[in-house]
């Protein structure tokens, strides 16, 4: 009697709860029809994520065909794609960027813009007026426009109130392991954040995915690929990665 109590207890374990989902949000910054770039938007396809496309610092200077059919593919399965545009912390002409939103609308029908090199803390207070002209005139062009604002590093409220997504942090996975949210965070969903890290290990991978579910972070990268362009291949983990994201 007391082997078939056992028998049953192994039998019957207690179900672990999945973790909470996680979405995928990858810098791909690798030509369409290389392994990597379809790679990118497995992950992002696989977790209702995106990729930021970006093929020359940038929308570039014509259409390239290639794009044109690896952003429409990527959307096609599910995967948001947003274009990337430098603003130079406030300081690059405001034409210029609203042009190159154009663009990218244009040429490419992305889902959004992806706006890095966004001020941090203290530079927002002197650039948070010009950053609501941009996004302004994103939406304008076209609305309904997902935008995400690069600042990499603990910035300011404020562009919460202008961009759909913020990344919270970028940088190696050494500094990254331990990150928490701001206090001014504490009252914004998980869906408003993204953490990127590179120069990670397997072990990273997976502790850096538990620590954004609990700080409240919704929408992940994270690589083994290093500086200078940490962006430009998918990491040897990436299947592990796409099903930890998902719960997994």
């Amino acid at each position: 009697m007391v082997l078939l109590g056992l028998l049953a207890c192994v039998a019957d374990p207690t179900p672990v709860a999945p973790a909470d989902p996680l979405r995928l949000a990858v810098p791909a910054y690798a030509w369409p029809g290389e392994p990597a770039w379809a790679d990118f938007v497995d992950g992002a396809a696989a977790t209702g994520g995106l990729v930021v496309a970006n093929p020359a610092s940038g929308v570039g200077g014509a259409q390239d065909v290639t794009y044109v059919d690896a952003v429409a593919a990527a959307r096609g399965r599910g995967a948001q794609v947003l274009g990337y545009v430098s603003t130079q912390y406030g300081a690059r002409d405001a034409a210029e960027i609203d042009a190159e939103v154009a663009a990218w609308f244009d040429w490419y029908a992305v889902d959004g813009i992806f706006y890095d090199e966004v001020p941090d803390a203290v530079g927002c207070v002197d650039t948070v007026d010009w950053y609501a002209a941009r996004a302004a005139v994103a939406r304008e062009i076209a609305p309904g426009a997902f935008l995400a604002y690069n600042p990499g590093i603990d910035s300011c409220e404020a562009w919460l109130d202008q961009a759909d997504l913020v990344v919270v942090i970028e940088h190696d996975a050494a500094t990254v392991r331990g990150f928490a949210l701001p206090e001014w965070a504490s009252g914004w969903p998980a869906d408003r954040f993204w953490l990127l890290a590179y120069a990670a290990t397997d072990a990273d991978m997976t502790a850096l995915l538990d620590e954004a579910r609990a700080a409240g972070v919704g929408w992940v990268y994270v690589t083994d690929d290093v500086l200078p362009n940490p962006w430009d291949d998918a990491p040897a983990f990436w299947g592990d990665e796409i099903a930890a994201a998902s719960g997994g």
